[in-house]
């Protein structure tokens, strides 16, 4: 499976409650790559899986980036 590179520990968690997973954030991110990786929804179609996580990972970024800019 191909991650994106900067994935992290609450796009894992967010992509899994989003395809209806339980997640916490007590799970290290290879438990939660795992749950990812054995779930129906990754099993039934790991395109839409690894989108959401891209999409989870490309929001954060930009939230990231909109904050530095508005302290600037």
């Amino acid at each position: 499976m191909s991650y994106h590179k900067n994935t992290r520990k609450e796009d894992l968690i967010n992509v899994l409650k989003e395809i209806g997973e339980h997640a916490t954030s007590k799970e290290t991110i290879i438990q939660l790559k795992t749950k990812l990786e054995i779930s129906a929804t990754f099993k039934d179609n790991p395109d839409f899986v690894i989108n959401l996580l891209n999409l989870s990972v490309e929001d954060r970024q930009a939230k990231a980036e909109r904050q530095l800019q508005e302290t600037n």
